[in-house]
């Protein structure tokens, strides 16, 4: 099973513990988006006992009714979740879903105007830029149907020509702390619960993030052709791995970025249940 296949099923496994606590679905996209994941997942893993013991560590006494499965618009405003967990008051806790890979984000490049909170004339150009980027660089390619087709150096000299601009956006805000406040929280929902599913010793660990600073400003590296370094001053460091979110190549590029925390057992309380 591979990788994509795995995670659904284990999204899928956390959906069917929550209805069996009688917490239902909050809105109409999120029962199609779970008959989407029905439809993908011929069982659920048997890991009950340890969703248990996580229910009533974090969840126990929370009064929760309804759960929401997160969609594009949320990531965007800040909820960086899987499943989002509301109370009778309307309160909510999110939980972020990781099978075998704590990656925070996968986030599109061409939306990094929202994720800094650019104003509005500095996201006119951003968006000019990358789409004037974009178009050189199918012209370039279009003679190839994939990725896979690529020479080395056409594939290397696509990702740093986006990498390349995100830097340059990247910099202008790193010391400004509203807009690195706003990329920080984007990335990172300080109030997202990670549960993560290590498939080989059958454990499930649980990520909460330690009082930390809030961030006023970040340094910035770039790393090969298709790497992003970042560190936060508050301590998080972050890489942010661009690569083609599609096999096929088109006019309109697919391309995404892999985020991880270099420094998540530093920075995160780690609980394990076995």
């Amino acid at each position: 099973m591979n990788s994509r296949k795995s995670g659904d099923k284990f999204e899928f496994t956390i959906i069917n513990y929550l209805e069996k606590k009688n917490i239902t679905c909050y809105d109409q996209f999120t029962q199609n988006k779970k008959d989407k994941l029905l439809n993908k997942c011929a069982s659920t893993l048997e890991i009950d006992l340890q969703l248990d013991k996580f229910y009533d560590a974090y969840l126990h006494n929370k009064n929760l009714n309804t759960y929401k499965l997160a969609s594009d618009i949320d990531g965007q405003q800040c909820k960086s979740a899987d499943i989002i967990l509301y109370d009778d008051e309307n309160n909510i806790y999110p939980i972020s879903c990781k099978y075998n890979n704590i990656s925070i984000k996968h986030q599109r490049p061409s939306s990094l105007y929202k994720q800094l909170a650019l104003s509005e004339s500095l996201s006119l150009l951003f968006k000019k830029e990358y789409n004037d980027c974009i178009s050189s660089i199918y012209n370039n390619l279009k003679i190839y149907k994939k990725f896979l087709d690529l020479p080395k150096n056409l594939k290397n000299n696509l990702y740093s020509q986006i990498i390349d601009l995100v830097y340059q956006y990247l910099v202008k805000i790193s010391l400004v702390s509203t807009n690195v406040y706003r990329f920080y929280n984007f990335l990172i929902s300080t109030d997202t619960i990670i549960i993560g599913y290590d498939f080989r010793k059958k454990n499930l660990n649980i990520y909460e993030l330690k009082n930390l600073d809030i961030p006023t400003q970040f340094i910035i590296n770039k790393r090969k052709s298709n790497y992003l370094d970042i560190e936060f001053n508050n301590g998080i460091k972050i890489s942010m791995r661009l690569h083609n979110a599609s096999s096929i190549i088109s006019k309109n590029i697919s391309l995404k970025f892999d985020t991880k925390i270099l420094n998540m057992d530093v920075l995160f309380k780690k609980t394990t249940i076995r």
